[in-house]
């Protein structure tokens, strides 16, 4: 099973630079969708040269590409640390992070299991730099990790420190606020519909933007359609459902979700979709168990 985002995954590969002959064997590997390959290549130039990013990184999205999501974590972790300005590995550490729920990656979850016995959390949320960088408590701390954060033009952390701000007040001439539209201009200047859901979330409960949180949830809602984002489609059908923020009904955003992920083929969101049917009964078109249905006969293929 694949991710919701292949778009995305794809979009990353076409824009990749290539600085040796090695990693460009890799990367043409990956293009032509020859996963295996790119993981053994890239392998022996992570063998050959244990310090390059870009090796770790290419090999962290072949996994991601084979559902082998712990493996992909160690990868983009290391590729994370050899460069930590590297935003692709940021970005899709972050969805990794988010995607697997917590409790699989305690200490009795180890790279060599199966990710299919894991469930994904309804309410995800990315966070790159929750692993790597420990949580500011002092006014300095708070000065450097947003000063990372603005020239990393890494939304996901930005927004992590409007939270930390609003808790703490930290800084006395930010407000947290203006950390939350940082984040906010971020996601929507790179299209990511994930981060402008959370930012959309919070900017509900707490009320710190001028934007509303209604029209940054439709923003996200657009750009995941753009993208084919079942998996955002469906947390924001969710979403909506409790809150009531749209013009567009819940209903209709859910059927949109199964739709797309049919087109895409996963089965994991079809499942959750259905399960999410059978509670809530918006979609009057389809039943849970057609939609199950649905699901077995695409992973049956």
């Amino acid at each position: 099973m694949k991710f919701t985002t292949i778009f995305l995954l794809a979009t990353s590969l076409f824009f990749i630079t290539v600085s040796a002959s090695a990693q460009t064997t890799c990367l043409d590997y990956l293009k032509a969708k020859n996963f295996s390959k790119a993981i053994e290549a890239c392998s022996a130039d992570i063998e050959s040269n244990g310090d390059s990013a870009t090796a770790f990184r290419y090999r962290g999205l072949a996994y991601i590409y084979t559902d082998s999501y712990f493996k992909a974590e160690s990868d983009l972790k290391k590729c994370v640390e050899l460069d930590p300005l590297d935003l692709e590995c940021h970005y899709w550490l972050g969805y990794i992070n988010g995607s697997l729920d917590s409790q699989s990656k305690d200490s009795s979850a180890s790279a060599n299991k199966n990710p299919d016995e894991y469930l994904f959390s309804d309410n995800y949320y990315d966070d790159p730099f929750s692993w790597r960088l420990p949580e500011p408590s002092t006014t300095d701390e708070m000065k450097f990790a947003y000063r990372e954060a603005l020239a990393a033009n890494d939304g996901y952390s930005l927004l992590r420190l409007a939270k930390i701000e609003n808790e703490k007040s930290l800084l006395p001439n930010v407000k947290a606020g203006d950390i939350l539209d940082n984040a906010y201009q971020i996601g929507l200047k790179y299209k990511y519909p994930n981060l402008l859901l959370n930012i959309a979330k919070y900017e509900n409960s707490e009320n710190l933007m001028s934007a509303k949180a209604g029209d940054i949830l439709w923003q996200a809602y657009q750009i995941a359609l753009f993208r084919r984002d079942a998996r955002t489609i469906f947390s924001i059908a969710v979403y909506e459902n409790s809150q009531n923020l749209l013009t567009a009904k819940a209903g209709d955003i859910l059927y949109t979700a199964y739709t797309t992920a049919r087109e895409n083929r996963d089965v994991r969101i079809l499942l959750r979709i259905a399960d999410f049917e059978e509670e809530a009964n918006l979609m009057p078109r389809l039943s849970a168990e057609q939609i199950r249905k649905e699901a077995m006969f695409i992973n049956q293929r």
